[in-house]
């Protein structure tokens, strides 16, 4: 890569595909991400990556609040998001629950474009209650095959040994669990020009997942058309704006921005 001339001074070395003929800025093999890089950056130079992560398994149930019924409504169509992002030049992968490991993520939050975590956080018990926190819930780490992500690293659900450091952002990572602000989004390490997003619970601390579903949706469909990244988690949080369940009242998307020190 050429600072000077801002672009690769060789060619992308990944094969034209359909998403490529669809995307005319991906033709240019010497060309900086999608020659938009105040929104993104690319490591290695290759695909447009946005990974989706569901730390539990089977599908989310979306609701809406009629009186004091919940309804069960859609969940967001995916499939269809999938299709119109490789058009433009994306890769978006879904990742079930139980089926990643806690390096799966540090590989994600170190190399693709964005990476985005929806579903529960878990609590240390200690701080049930809300002790340490205003909140009710206050999500301290992530439990993912037989590890847990937690603010002094990844450690063993087995005996709590250390069993590595915490993962690394360089891009963008949005961490959609109830109540990740106060915590959770210290067990990730911020390079400078990362940015990581979390929810603010509320006064409970909760939010329903098929609510933050739709906000992580609606982020990743914002990217996708080429929003910044506070566009996008503007598009986020109108989802927990909308949303008519009493848990979701209140709540709100945290923006943090890793700046070069003064």
């Amino acid at each position: 890569m050429s600072a000077a001339q801002g672009r690769f001074t060789s060619p992308d070395p990944k094969l034209f595909s359909t998403r490529t003929i669809g995307n005319p800025q991906k033709w240019n093999r010497y060309a900086y991400v999608l020659n938009n890089p105040l929104v993104f950056i690319d490591p290695d130079g290759l695909e447009e990556r946005i990974n989706i992560f569901y730390t539990v398994s089977g599908n989310f149930r979306n609701y809406v609040q009629r009186g004091n019924t919940r309804v069960t409504t859609p969940g967001p169509d995916w499939a269809k998001l999938q299709s119109s992002a490789a058009k433009k030049g994306f890769e978006v992968l879904l990742h079930k629950g139980g089926t990643f490991s806690a390096g799966d993520i540090a590989n994600s939050t170190k190399n693709a474009f964005a990476t985005v975590i929806i579903g529960h956080g878990n609590m240390d018990p200690n701080l049930r209650a809300g002790a340490g926190s205003n909140k009710g819930w206050v999500s301290t780490h992530l439990e993912v095959k037989g590890e847990a992500i937690t603010p002094n690293g990844v450690v063993s659900m087995k005996d709590g040994s250390a069993t590595g450091p915490s993962p690394g952002v360089t891009n963008t990572l949005c961490l959609l669990t109830c109540n990740s602000s106060d915590r959770l989004g210290g067990a990730f390490s911020m390079a400078v020009g990362s940015t990581v997003v979390t929810n603010d619970g509320g006064r409970d601390g909760l939010t329903n997942i098929g609510t933050l579903e739709v906000a992580g949706f609606n982020i990743v469909n914002g990217l996708v058309a080429g929003q910044s990244v506070d566009q996008a988690v503007q598009t986020g949080q109108t989802a927990l704006n909308q949303s008519t369940l009493p848990n979701d009242q209140g709540d709100k998307l945290n923006v943090e921005k890793k700046k070069e020190p003064q």
